[in-house]
């Protein structure tokens, strides 16, 4: 899942929030360096990767992706959910998307000092051009994988990934709705483990 599922898994606590949008760039057992809640965030965007990483359902959408995007079919899926997450927010969630990414930013503003250098670079860039709801449309993700393509090695690859979510909607839209409210329920499950968590 890419950053918009990671923010809404982790909502209400702005916290969480936040360790999710930085936890890529927190290596290791670096998560102690933070305040609880914070390393609870990043453990908690740890959890929905690998959930993600070895679900059934996504594993049989990369045999879709992996001619076209080898090792980058996982990143084309995450950005793929995202967009559908996007388009369907309402399904999912009570309050309007416009009103929940604005949110995000400004909590990010609040916690910007905390942040490693990465996300905290790419911050005014992503409230700026509003990633979050960009990835509603397909000209927004478009941008997207065209920023991506320039930031990872192969990048290239992804230049072409908004036409094959575009030709391959069904295709994605089932496979997230198969997905998705699983994550959920087992993001449920996560975090009231790790309410227990001890450092």
């Amino acid at each position: 899942m890419n950053h918009l599922a990671h923010l809404a898994l982790a909502r209400p606590n702005e916290k969480l929030m936040v360790g999710g949008y930085i936890a890529d760039a927190v290596k290791g057992k670096n998560f102690r360096e933070y305040e609880e809640e914070i390393a609870k965030g990043i453990l908690l965007h740890r959890f929905i990767d690998l959930f993600t990483d070895t679900h059934e359902v996504v594993s049989g959408l990369k045999k879709l992706l992996r001619p076209q995007f080898g090792l980058l079919s996982g990143i084309v899926i995450d950005m793929c959910f995202d967009n559908q997450l996007a388009k369907h927010w309402n399904e999912f969630e009570n309050d309007p998307l416009e009103d929940f990414t604005h949110q995000c930013y400004l909590i990010f503003e609040k916690y910007e000092s905390i942040m490693p250098e990465r996300p905290r670079r790419m911050l005014p860039y992503m409230r700026e051009e509003n990633w979050l709801l960009r990835y509603r449309t397909v000209e927004g993700m478009a941008r997207s994988f065209i920023g991506m393509s320039r930031r990872i090695r192969k990048g290239e690859l992804l230049v072409s990934a908004a036409s094959f979510m575009q030709a391959h909607d069904e295709e994605i839209r089932k496979s997230f709705f198969q997905f998705y409210p699983e994550l959920k329920v087992n993001c449920t499950a996560e975090r009231l483990r790790l309410n227990t968590f001890a450092r």
